[in-house]
């Protein structure tokens, strides 16, 4: 068995791929969820003699975790959560080579072709990524407002028959670059209400949901994922800066 500094020098062989985005006042999230503000001058140096910022956000602002807690009277809180739970293989489907629109279904031919292509099978305890190429329209520094709106208002997403797959294979949690996750969505309305992903297929089932991910592109299609949520006190979900290693 390898000892604590093998496994260090093994990690520190592959290529870190941060796909966080950046924490910032008015950065683009669900419009449902309480915004994210930073108070800059909380403390400063020359008041204060040391700088410090204050934050004030929901649970659920930026890259974060959703837990079963956040739709599910009774489900697990982010805190019962052991702090290795999200240490663990994942498989990315590029969804972005197909082009996918506002509001489209993506099925199992597309799951297939991609596990073909990039020659992985989903296994039991994965974690799935579901790169739509959708981080493109987080533009948190837009003036206009159609455009600054449309990351939340639009997404692709996936069928009912791809998300009882996952459920069917037992993995650990489904990431996006999106603020949706696998629920089609256009002109601000889903097209599936209410979102099974949330409350059919995945919470319910003991699978947890991220959003909000960055660019995943540059990332294999397969290696380790590492988020570690903060153990939030009945917590329906956390922020978390995610990182992929291969």
């Amino acid at each position: 068995m390898a000892n604590a500094l093998e496994v260090l020098q093994g990690l520190r062989s592959l290529k870190c791929y941060d796909i966080s985005t950046h924490f910032q006042t008015n950065m683009p999230q669900f419009s449902g969820n309480p915004p994210l503000y930073i108070v800059p001058d909380a403390r400063t140096y020359e008041k204060h003699n040391y700088y410090c910022q204050v934050l004030i956000m929901g649970e659920h602002s930026g890259p974060h975790i959703d837990a079963p807690a956040h739709i599910i009277p009774g489900g697990k809180y982010i805190d019962e959560y052991a702090a290795d739970y999200f240490i663990a293989p994942y498989k990315k489907y590029a969804f972005d080579t197909f082009d996918p629109r506002a509001g489209e279904y993506l099925g199992m031919d597309k799951i297939k072709e991609l596990e073909e292509r990039d020659g992985f099978t989903l296994e039991e305890g994965d974690i799935v990524l579901l790169q739509f190429g959708w981080h493109v329209y987080a533009l948190p520094d837009e003036n206009d407002e159609a455009k600054r709106a449309y990351y939340d208002q639009n997404s692709p997403g996936l069928t009912d028959e791809v998300m009882q797959y996952f459920v069917d294979r037992k993995v650990k949690a489904v990431g996006a670059d999106n603020t949706n996750c696998a629920i089609p969505k256009k002109d601000g309305k889903f097209l599936q209400m209410p979102p099974p992903d949330h409350e059919k297929y995945f919470l319910p089932n003991g699978i947890l949901i991220m959003e909000n991910f960055g660019n995943m592109t540059p990332a294999p299609a397969t290696g380790i994922f590492v988020a570690i949520p903060l153990p939030i006190d009945k917590g329906s979900g956390c922020p978390v800066r995610p990182l992929l290693f291969a």
